[in-house]
């Protein structure tokens, strides 16, 4: 096991050193060779049919949660301080002008499991896992379900609800989980989602 900061010492600052001193010289440099990649980030939607029951201020939903991960990609186990945080930023394409942005912490840490620090040890291949577990409603409180448009469908039993198309939620995030490495991000991963409207009563028209 190496700690990461090390790892680091040991491949990157050498391979700095030498492209500062060979760039003394008359001679072209040679190509660039960027250091391996240690730590891979994801993110994934944690069921993508989103269902809803009731109406805007009684409503219980399931599905639609975020899931963040960072997985050791490096040969040999990581072990470093730990600094646990992520950023997530959501919005429908349909309207991308609508935004919810999400902060993330110890408290969501989910893998591994237990973890309370102060040092992060991260086996070959192992990954630490962050859930957002998030009320599908915009920074100023807009629910996302008004968003898409609504075709009438029955389940099972012959009730009636409202199913959205297949939409794809833009999600970009931000994660580290080591002291002494910057944060790690995703930009613009389109995941798809569909939501599913329930009624108690009479449900009002589509949109």
């Amino acid at each position: 096991m190496r700690s990461l900061t090390a790892w680091l010492l040991a491949t990157v600052l050498p391979a700095v050193v030498f492209a500062v001193l060979w760039a003394g010289c008359d001679e072209s440099l040679p190509p660039r060779v960027d250091p391996p990649e240690v730590l891979r980030p994801d993110v994934q939607m944690v069921g993508n049919t989103i269902s809803l029951i009731g109406y805007d201020h009684d409503t219980l939903f399931t599905g639609g949660n975020v899931r963040l991960s960072m997985t050791n990609v490096h040969d040999e186990v990581l072990s470093e301080d730990a600094r646990i945080r992520a950023t997530v930023t959501l919005h429908l394409k349909v309207k991308p002008d609508s935004v919810r942005t999400l902060h993330l912490g110890l408290d969501d840490l989910v893998a591994p499991p237990g973890f309370f620090g102060p040092v992060l040890t991260i086996g070959v291949q192992e990954r630490v896992e962050l859930l957002a577990v998030w009320d599908q409603r915009t920074d100023n409180g807009t629910p996302f379900w008004t968003f898409p448009q609504y075709h009438e469908a029955f389940d099972s039993k012959g009730r009636p609800y409202y199913q959205s198309d297949t939409i794809p939620m833009v999600v970009t995030t931000s994660m580290q989980v080591f002291e002494r490495v910057q944060p790690l991000e995703i930009v613009q991963r389109e995941l798809p989602v569909v939501y599913e409207l329930y009624f108690i009563g009479p449900p009002p028209p589509p949109n």
